[in-house]
């Protein structure tokens, strides 16, 4: 899964999932945010977008313009950690 991100806060970076196999394309089209095991994969994945745009950042909050594949994400930066 490749990650676009675009920062609009100190806090807040808005992250696009592109997906490079047809099996992640499907996976995302598939997936339920009513659904707690989709709510984990969905948030691992920003995760993973968020980290590519700042190693110590945490994700918050997660809220979709566009679900599942467009996100708004308010993270803290941890310093410190490991």
């Amino acid at each position: 899964m490749k990650h676009q991100h675009k920062a609009l806060t100190n806090t807040k970076v808005l992250i696009k999932l592109i997906p490079e196999t047809d099996v992640e394309t499907n996976m995302l089209s598939n997936l339920d945010m009513a659904n707690p095991d989709d709510e984990f994969t969905l948030h691992h994945y920003y995760q993973q977008g968020l980290n590519k745009y700042n190693v110590s950042a945490i994700l918050l909050k997660l809220d979709f313009s566009e679900f599942p594949t467009l996100g708004l994400c308010s993270f803290e930066v941890v310093i410190g950690l490991g």
